[in-house]
């Protein structure tokens, strides 16, 4: 297999596992949800997800600089070697590091997103004990 299928084969990945994420942060808040209570005519969320509930947030928070990151990274790139005159077919390749701050945040959403599923099966587990 060559090495650009490779490439490929983990940015397919890293794509799917950004959707899930994505998808199961916003399902976390929405558990989250069910749980509300009334209290004095108001809607509240149980202390104990608070923390849950804002992992959830920062982990959507840190997929939208992601792709801020990943537009401004490249972006830059891009007009980095127009300015130094290389043509629009011309092959080129990137310093290892360029892609860092994109490969951070996505360690770190996964990573959030799964804290908070923790707490939130924590808490349920412990409301139906």
């Amino acid at each position: 297999m060559k090495l650009s299928e490779y490439k490929k084969t983990y940015e397919d990945f890293s794509g799917k596992a950004s959707n899930v994420v994505r998808q199961l942060s916003f399902a976390g808040i929405a558990v989250i949800w069910i749980f509300k209570v009334q209290s004095n005519g108001l809607l509240k969320i149980p202390d104990k997800l608070l923390v849950p509930l804002g992992l959830f947030c920062i982990s959507l928070a840190i997929d939208l600089l992601q792709y801020i990151l990943g537009y401004i990274v490249w972006y830059a790139y891009y007009k980095y070697q127009e300015n130094k005159g290389v043509s629009e077919t011309q092959d080129i390749k990137h310093h290892a590091l360029l892609p860092f701050p994109l490969h951070l945040c996505m360690i770190a959403k996964v990573f959030i997103a799964v804290v908070a599923y923790y707490k939130l099966i924590v808490f349920i587990i412990k409301s139906w004990a």
